[in-house]
């Protein structure tokens, strides 16, 4: 008996999965940005997100093909 290899979702598709749902959760509030690189995600939002930080890391979370999540609060991009 041969067993299926789980169906995992490419950068992409996680990508627009995670917007999908953030967008469902904040009523579609824009200041949310989603990078998606080999499976981790990047989250970066409004300068006080400890509001919905939580919620949206279990949101990205549940996502089939996540293998981490990062909240970035008030920055553009990703701080070295």
């Amino acid at each position: 008996m041969t067993m299926a290899r789980p169906l995992l979702g490419t950068d992409e598709t996680i990508r627009a999965e995670i917007a999908t749902r953030i967008h469902a959760y904040t009523g579609g509030r824009p200041q949310w940005r989603i990078e998606v690189t080999g499976g981790r995600v990047d989250l970066y939002g409004e300068p006080d997100c400890s509001r919905t930080a939580m919620a949206l890391l279990m949101l990205a979370r549940t996502v089939p093909g996540v293998t981490g999540v990062h909240m970035y609060c008030g920055q553009a991009t990703r701080q070295p």
